[in-house]
């Protein structure tokens, strides 16, 4: 019953504590959102953060996000935005958050062709995904794309190859011609072609 559920939430706080000290990367990350929200504990964003960084040193996506919105959110005075950005960066599939980023020019710098370049990486990643709403990060992009000059766009070209690879310009040269059929968009296609 409810009358319970401080005690469980300590036992599972102790048990994830033991886990991740063990080098559970799940667990670390558990933990880490645990300490976070307080949880079976006082709130610690500053331990949440390490613990977060622990899991995402072994590639765990989830606490790579965690760790990158605790630093671009400014919460632990140790970590900075720009560290959030190589987070995002490393993260699996978090490409178009960081096109909003450049594109925002709020936590970084504004730039265009890294705004852009992030922003087809993102779509590149999830034209098969079911669940991300392709729609806007479309128009997101062709938003992007229509405040650029043309050596931008090829800029944000490059940006993709030096990135990905030659799949994910395939991808796109398809994304061009099937869903931005405007100015050019056939054109731009045949490029990353």
């Amino acid at each position: 019953g409810g009358e319970h559920m401080p005690q469980d939430l300590e036992r599972a706080l102790r048990y994830f504590r033991m886990a991740a000290e063990q080098g559970n990367a799940n667990a670390q990350y558990n933990y880490g959102r645990m300490r976070a929200s307080g949880e079976g504990c006082e709130p610690d964003l500053a331990a949440a953060a390490e613990w977060h960084r622990r899991a995402a040193r072994q590639r765990h996506p989830d606490a790579m996000c965690e760790l990158a919105m605790i630093c671009l959110n400014g919460e632990v005075e140790s970590l900075s935005a720009g560290e959030g950005v190589r987070l995002l960066a490393r993260g699996a599939l978090r490409d178009h958050m960081l096109s909003a980023l450049y594109y925002g020019g709020k936590v970084v710098e504004r730039d265009l062709v890294k705004a852009y370049g992030w922003g087809a990486l993102a779509l590149a990643a999830h034209m098969e995904d079911s669940d991300v709403d392709l729609g806007t990060m479309v128009t997101n992009l062709h938003k992007v794309r229509s405040e650029m000059s043309s050596s931008e766009i090829a800029q944000g070209r490059r940006f993709v190859l030096k990135r990905r690879g030659p799949n994910e310009l395939l991808v796109l040269a398809t994304l061009y011609r099937r869903w931005l059929g405007q100015d050019n968009d056939e054109e731009e296609g045949d490029r990353w072609l």
